[in-house]
């Protein structure tokens, strides 16, 4: 009974794994992110580097079920139920592949190059000796729920940037910026909130929509509905509804001006000094 149950087991697992890998290119690339071809050179990259089969689990099996979890972010339960194995055999054998993964970063990982002065795309000519551009990585957190806010991204997600610095920078660590609040509210410092992320342009819009309808309200308390010598109470509404939109945009207007004549200023003066 036992003997005919494992053999049961094994044909479902092959009747499996070949409609994963033996079938088409397009089932292969939904569940593995790769096509037929592609997965058979990986094989062979792996074997080379000493991953073998080992007893009734092939060398074809262990790389699909190491595909799958990373394609699709499932958990070894997961895997174990659909390859009908134990959870502890593919946690090995995931650690296993990842291993050997890992030693082909020579083969897989393209090392990069300065840019030439001779280079002949004239984009890049001007980025001599340059080898990439930085980025950070985005790593999700799991943060209390008052500290949300802070770490949300613009996709909603609850994650922090982190960027590897080089070593000659250890001496910038703990430094202030000069005139970063000045340049980060001229030039865009990003405010999170629950819902999205604002720059200080939509701020200043929103802070100038609420003093525009609170002036309305003043204006419609005031108003007398016997009074004569007014406009009708439509047209007096519209016409201090424009008015006090372009005065407030007009100060809003000046404020940026005046602020980037100051930095302007400031840097000319730090310049001489220099």
């Amino acid at each position: 009974m036992i003997h005919s149950r494992t053999l049961q087991f094994h044909a479902t697992r092959l009747q499996y794994l070949d409609s994963i890998i033996g079938n088409s290119d397009i089932q292969c690339v939904n569940q593995l992110r790769m096509d037929r071809r592609t997965f058979g050179l990986l094989c062979e990259l792996l074997r080379s580097r000493g991953l073998k089969a080992s007893g009734s689990l092939a060398l074809e099996e262990q790389v699909c079920m190491f595909l799958h979890t990373l394609s699709h972010h499932v958990k070894n339960c997961t895997i174990g139920i659909r390859f009908f194995r134990f959870g502890e055999t593919v946690s090995r054998y995931f650690n296993s592949v990842l291993n050997k993964v890992l030693r082909l970063h020579d083969v897989l990982l393209r090392v990069p190059g300065p840019v030439p002065n001779n280079y002949a795309d004239e984009k890049w000519k001007r980025f001599k000796n340059c080898l990439g551009a930085l980025d950070g990585t985005y790593i999700r957190l799991c943060v209390p729920e008052n500290d949300k806010p802070r770490y949300r991204t613009r996709k909603g997600e609850i994650a922090t940037n982190v960027l590897r610095s080089h070593k000659d920078a250890s001496n910038w660590r703990d430094k202030t910026f000069p005139c970063y609040e000045r340049l980060a509210n001229i030039f865009g410092k990003d405010h999170a909130t629950e819902s999205s992320t604002k720059n200080p342009n939509d701020v200043a819009m929103a802070a100038l929509q609420e003093e525009i309808h609170d002036d309305d309200n003043e204006i419609d308390d005031k108003g007398s509905p016997m009074s004569t010598t007014l406009p009708s109470n439509s047209q007096y509404t519209t016409r201090s509804h424009s008015q006090s939109s372009n005065r407030r945009k007009s100060k809003l207007d000046e404020q940026i001006a005046v602020g980037i004549n100051k930095l302007v200023s400031t840097f000319h003066q730090e310049s001489l000094i220099r």
